[in-house]
């Protein structure tokens, strides 16, 4: 390289430092708090967009369940009252004992029904708790885990000679 190249590769290096020493003060303070906003929204609305999908499924899902669950009461209710029914119109003991036993047995599967419903509806109600204070505090931790300052990977570099230049850093001899 001869001295012109070098001369002007100095010139242009020292413009480089200077403007980068005017810039990233500019940068940190104005331009990053910016970034750093934006960021945290844009995770935030992807945790809420993820959560209403979740939520989203475990309600159609809980919805289905239970409207099969209620069907199935319905039916399970129409033939324990045709086996109440059968009993009434039985013309001996021993056949209203066995409607009345088949009754007996159409009830317990409703009540069964009824229990397993109820522990549908709690269970969906504690997933929707626990979605909840997870998406509680992912939002909380977005805020705290995005630097106030740029992380130290967005330094940039110039260089006169040997002489190198971390922004945000005093320089090097």
């Amino acid at each position: 390289m001869n001295f012109k190249q070098k001369v002007w590769q100095q010139i242009v290096g020292m413009i480089k430092i200077w403007a980068v020493e005017k810039f990233w003060p500019w940068f940190v303070e104005s331009i990053w708090p910016r970034i750093r906003e934006y960021i945290v929204e844009v995770v935030i609305v992807a945790i809420v967009a993820f959560e209403n999908k979740i939520k989203d499924y475990f309600t159609s899902s809980n919805v289905r369940q239970q409207e099969e669950n209620m069907r199935k009461q319905e039916e399970v209710k129409k033939k324990a009252e045709e086996a109440a029914e059968m009993a009434k119109q039985a013309t001996s003991s021993e056949e209203a004992e066995k409607y009345t036993m088949v009754m007996k047995i159409w009830e317990e599967v409703l009540e069964d029904l009824k229990i397993q419903n109820n522990k549908m509806r709690s269970e969906l109600e504690e997933l929707k708790e626990i979605l909840q204070t997870g998406v509680k505090s992912a939002k909380a931790d977005v805020e705290a885990q995005i630097p106030s300052e740029p992380p130290a990977h967005l330094h940039i570099q110039a260089t006169i000679s040997e002489q190198i230049i971390l922004l945000g850093e005093s320089k090097q001899e």
